[in-house]
């Protein structure tokens, strides 16, 4: 129940006032979500870790989904419908990485740094065809454990 508390009085989001009724509603469903989500992940820590490598990758995904339509759309000469999908790819990542539990935001995006680049490489060799090279596995692994380090690391209160 500690982390329900933490999230309800989170001064994560401004005073409901600064917005329009169609806009509060949809601050208070995202909100009623982090809180449904912090009673299943704060009971169990493997569920808890679980959940945050999930998030993360389906970060990764979304996001270097988003920005390959701009790319199609930019460099490749596709249709500028490809920027509708594009755009919501890009909404779904970021409201993707507001799922992590962490107390800052900027270290959460510091450990993400790491998973999306490890992501990028696999779109290289599964999209593009272009099979990473091993200095670009050894940067990824490097990558990978200083994510590690900024995500799992203890902290001080």
């Amino acid at each position: 129940m500690r982390g329900v508390a933490r999230l309800r009085h989170s001064s994560r989001l401004p005073p409901t006032s600064r917005f329009p009724g169609h806009i509060n509603a949809l601050r208070r469903t995202w909100r009623h979500r982090h809180i449904l989500s912090g009673l299943a992940i704060g009971a169990d820590p493997d569920n808890h870790r679980r959940m945050t490598i999930l998030a993360y990758a389906g970060a990764a995904v979304a996001e270097i989904a988003g920005c390959f339509a701009f790319w199609a759309w930019l460099r490749l000469d596709k249709s500028p419908l490809w920027l509708i999908p594009g755009g919501l790819s890009l909404a779904l990542f970021a409201c993707l990485l507001t799922l992590v539990e962490s107390d800052a935001t900027g270290r959460a995006y510091a450990a993400y740094g790491g998973v999306y680049i490890v992501a990028s490489l696999l779109w290289l060799w599964a999209v593009e065809g272009v099979r990473p090279d091993r200095w670009d596995l050894a940067g990824a692994g490097i990558c990978l454990l200083g994510a590690a380090i900024i995500l799992l690391g203890p902290r001080t209160a």
